[in-house]
């Protein structure tokens, strides 16, 4: 249940997948309006975002630093769109969402959150 994250030629590969649940969450933006006749008038602003929320726990020193190292070198952030494949096998174009909070949880180990945009 490894996930894989890729960009030209980095790729990093989380050997411990995700924990459940994922979460993931749709949103649309729309304005929304009432006129004086009480009509409702929604007006489409920006087209549907999947976003989505993966925990990890226990992941090990080394796959820490390589997540790190390309998300603060390779894709700057949510700076630049790269390849994730997630725990089904499944690849899509996304962009990274949250910024970087990780905790290390006993010697060696750590835990985090990675929110990404399905593009």
């Amino acid at each position: 249940m490894s996930v894989i994250f890729t960009q030209g030629a980095t790729t990093v590969t989380l050997t411990r997948g995700p924990i459940f649940p994922y979460t993931p969450q749709t949103d649309k933006y729309q304005l929304i309006g009432r006129t004086a006749g009480n009509t409702i008038i929604v007006q489409e602003l920006a087209t549907q975002d999947s976003v989505y929320t993966f925990r990890f726990a226990n992941v090990s020193d080394s796959d820490y630093a390589d997540l790190y190292s390309f998300w603060n070198t390779t894709i700057d952030g949510a700076n630049e769109t790269f390849t994730f494949t997630d725990p089904d096998a499944s690849a899509h174009t996304a962009r990274w969402m949250n910024g970087w909070k990780w905790e290390q949880t006993s010697e060696g180990r750590w835990a985090g959150e990675v929110t990404l945009r399905y593009e």
